[in-house]
């Protein structure tokens, strides 16, 4: 029998739930920097492994959800500041946003629905 399990997405998603293992309060989602988060909505990647997908909603009080049709939901904390959102976990990924336009570590492009 054929495995199912892409590697990679299986890698991602166990990094991520390493990640919210760890969380046991919300961080502050930068209401020090000064402005508006670019990050606040939700983001659709545009270039995800075949046949999955994966969506990526920031919410104004630091918590981020990750979702793919394959897996659900994973939640996590973050703070951002200017154009830069981090992942506050074990997990080091970064969040780089453009005008409607978003990339992750790891080669992932978004775009804001």
């Amino acid at each position: 029998m054929k495995n199912r399990f892409n590697v990679p997405l299986v890698r991602l998603f166990g990094i991520i739930a390493l990640a919210v293992i760890g969380f046991s309060f919300a961080a502050c989602g930068g209401d020090d920097n000064g402005g508006s988060n670019p990050f606040i909505g939700t983001w659709e990647c545009t270039n995800y492994y075949s046949g999955d997908s994966l969506t990526v909603t920031f919410n104004d009080n630091g918590i981020v959800t990750f979702t793919t049709k394959s897996s659900g939901a994973i939640s996590g904390t973050y703070t951002w500041s200017g154009n830069t959102a981090q992942l506050t976990s074990g997990a080091n990924y970064t969040f780089t946003v453009s005008g409607n336009t978003m990339t992750m570590t790891g080669g992932f492009n978004f775009v804001k629905k």
